[in-house]
């Protein structure tokens, strides 16, 4: 156990462990570098068992690893409780806790800010397991643990702000991110005229107006200016699936609808960076846009003004997704026409014809990176190659666990395997209440240099920790 008692009220026949943290400093500044133990026992026994892992985050190094001793596998509120053994990330992320007692433990990484070995959501992050560990004779070892810092929250999400710029749409900010099944469900919102209960109010479109999705827009065609209207929100729920309470705002409309739309993001964003041929051009803007002729407004071709062709989706309302065909090492030219792109009430978006840049790289920049994965517990498996700067690229293992990246440019990679148990496509951090592991997740030991050209194997991903 961490020390926290004085010396008179230590318990009998008991193994406690004094730790010193990774970022401990001596009188000249100079950081420990890596976490030590040192045991001592009021009994005649030092308990030998060790929990060995690693957190995967950039900003790992120095995070506080708690393991909660439990009396039973069943889990509660264990982050109101102070730790029964406290240990840091070493310059790599790495951690190791030693000398434990037989038991079950629950280990979770926490980004105490405060130092009050509480997790204090959402200032703070926190990596929960995979599972909980059960250290006795026949397992006095368990290695490795990988685990991934997330933000996570226990609060419900509440309204923010809700405001009506003009006498059609209706802006809603929310306190954290929100669940997109749930958000952009329009049966889940209801608008009433406080003045004129006889005049109803339709909802004719949600959408987001930024990519986290804590502020959408409801289109409501035909609210009246300076009425005041109470909008109410259930069966709401923020990303991390925690429920809203009935939400109730009142607010007034808006005047008439005279601002031009905005071009608020592009993604990717344009520019000589070569990428790999196959992505989409996402341009998002502040508001509906009229989808009519569309593909007449925008234009792609090569430097040589040979048209190029492409289809065209809108993911939302206001988010427009441009599918191209481009081929590999070519430069390309997208043009919109700003002045023949409305809004829904007439606004241009513009009077001046933008062109956009992008280049896709030759065939004979990328490197491969491939791998075989044994004793996974479950079908469906993702494996991803992280880059330095935090893009991923995402592959899923063939039937027999073989998998290979195609198209990676030279430079660093982590590489990573979990099991997509809820086939959602990415990686499931777990839930804090009610509690729910992550998904199990390891990672290559060392980190990946991919090079032009050349195929990369790096061996077995083994799912199976040594405990088991």
């Amino acid at each position: 156990m961490c020390i926290r008692d004085s010396p008179e009220k230590l318990k009998e026949n008991t193994t406690y462990v004094l730790t010193v943290g990774a970022l401990a400093v001596d009188s000249h500044g100079n950081k420990l570098g890596r976490t030590q133990s040192f045991p001592f026992s009021t009994g005649q026994t030092i308990y030998t068992g060790s929990i060995a892992g690693r957190v995967l985050n950039a900003s790992a190094r120095g995070m506080d690893i708690w393991a909660y001793k439990l009396d039973s596998p069943e889990i509660g509120m264990f982050w109101m409780s102070i730790p029964d053994y406290i240990t840091q990330t070493d310059s790599l992320g790495e951690f190791q806790f030693e000398y434990l007692s037989y038991g079950i433990y629950l280990v979770v990484a926490v980004e105490d800010k405060n130092n009050d070995q509480f997790f204090t959501p959402p200032s703070e992050r926190i990596a929960l397991p995979d599972t909980l560990i059960t250290i006795d004779e026949n397992a006095m070892e368990y290695k490795p643990l990988f685990m991934i810092a997330s933000e996570l929250d226990t609060l419900k999400p509440y309204l923010s702000k809700v405001e009506s710029p003009d006498d059609r749409k209706v802006f809603i900010e929310f306190s954290q991110r929100m669940d997109s099944s749930s958000v952009f469900l329009k049966s889940n919102y209801k608008i009433e005229n406080l003045e004129d209960s006889i005049l109803t109010v339709s909802i004719v479109d949600i959408y987001p107006y930024s990519d986290d999705k804590k502020t959408i827009v409801l289109e409501c065609p035909g609210l009246v200016t300076g009425n005041k209207y109470r909008l109410t929100a259930v069966n709401l729920y923020s990303i991390y699936e925690i429920a809203a309470d009935t939400l109730v705002q009142i607010f007034e409309a808006g005047g008439a609808d005279t601002t031009s739309p905005e071009l608020i993001k592009i993604s990717p964003k344009p520019g000589r960076q070569a990428l790999p041929a196959g992505f989409d051009i996402k341009f998002m803007f502040s508001e509906s846009c009229d989808t009519n002729d569309i593909t007449q407004k925008v234009f792609l071709s090569d430097t040589l003004k040979v048209p190029v062709s492409f289809k065209i989706d809108w993911e939302y309302p206001n988010l427009l997704v441009v599918k191209p065909d481009f081929q590999s090492g070519e430069a390309y030219l997208f043009s919109m026409d700003e002045s023949s792109i409305f809004d829904l009430t007439g606004n241009p978006l513009g009077d001046s014809i933008m062109i956009y840049e992008y280049y896709t790289a030759a065939e004979d920049t990328f490197g491969q990176v491939g791998g075989q994965l044994i004793n996974y517990p479950v079908d469906s498996i993702i494996v991803e190659a992280i880059s330095e700067n935090g893009e991923s690229t995402i592959t899923f293992s063939s039937d027999n666990g073989k998998f290979m990246f195609n198209k990676l440019f030279p430079g660093t990679y982590v590489v990573r395997a979990f099991c997509d148990t809820d086939n959602n496509g990415q990686f499931s951090c777990g839930k804090i209440k009610p509690f729910r592991f992550a998904e199990h997740i390891i990672f290559h030991v060392d980190s990946v240099t991919v090079r032009a050209r050349w195929e990369t194997d790096i061996g077995v991903f083994d799912f199976k920790s040594s405990s088991d």
